[in-house]
C-alpha cells in the first residue's frame, strides 16, 4: 500500500485549498471506503487534526481511486462550520455547498429523507434529519459530482440534477482547482 500521508499531498498538490488543512491520513478499520474525523469529534484518532483513514475497502482500490476517495472525504471538513465559532472551516466551499443544498428539487429532497430513515432505521443513524443532510448526505451529492470512484457512481449521484446544480459543482470544481472563487 502507498504511504497515504504522501498520497494526500499529492491530493493537496493538485487541489490548492486543501493546502491550508494538515489532513492527517492513516489506514484503519471500517466497513466504508473511508471515514474522516473532524478536529473536534470525539471519536477521532488524532484529536485535534482532521483525519481520514482509509479503510480496508478504500486500502484495496488503486491509487487513483484512492485519492479521489481522500479528496472526497475531505469535504466533509472544508463544507463544515467549527461547533465551538460556527463559522465555516472553508467560507467559500462552505458557501457553495449552502447554495447547493438551496437549489435540491423536492424529488431530491424526498430521496433524501427516505434515505435518512433508512439510515435510522439500519444503520442506528441517531443525527437529526438537518444534521445528517448537512454533514453527510450533501458531501455524498458533492463527492459524487466531484471525486466519483466510476463512471457509475456519478451516474448515480448527478442524473436529475438541474443546470443550476451542475453550474455549482463546476463552480466547486474550479475553485478546488484553483484556489479562486469565480463568480
Amino acid at each position: 500500500m502507498a504511504d497515504l500521508q504522501a498520497m494526500m499531498g499529492q491530493v493537496q498538490q493538485q487541489y490548492p485549498p486543501l493546502k491550508r488543512h494538515a489532513f492527517q491520513v492513516q489506514a484503519g478499520q471500517g466497513p466504508y471506503y473511508s471515514e474522516m474525523y473532524p478536529p473536534w469529534e470525539g471519536h477521532n484518532p488524532v484529536p485535534g487534526m482532521p483525519v481520514i483513514e482509509l479503510h480496508q475497502k478504500g486500502q484495496a482500490l488503486e491509487p487513483e481511486a484512492q485519492q479521489k476517495v481522500l479528496l472526497g472525504e475531505t469535504f466533509h471538513y472544508l463544507g463544515a462550520r467549527n461547533p465551538q465559532t460556527q463559522e465555516p472551516i472553508d467560507p467559500a466551499f462552505r458557501m457553495m455547498k449552502e447554495h447547493f443544498q438551496s437549489q435540491l428539487t423536492p424529488q431530491q429532497i424526498h430521496t433524501d429523507r427516505q434515505a435518512y430513515l433508512e439510515a435510522v432505521r439500519h444503520e442506528g443513524e441517531t443525527r437529526s434529519f438537518e444534521q445528517w443532510m448537512d454533514q453527510s448526505r450533501l458531501d455524498a451529492y458533492l463527492r459524487g459530482g466531484l471525486s466519483p470512484l466510476d463512471e457509475t457512481e456519478r451516474q448515480d449521484w448527478t442524473k436529475g440534477q438541474t443546470p443550476q446544480q451542475r453550474y455549482i459543482l463546476q463552480q466547486m470544481q474550479d475553485y478546488l482547482s484553483s484556489g479562486i472563487l469565480h463568480p
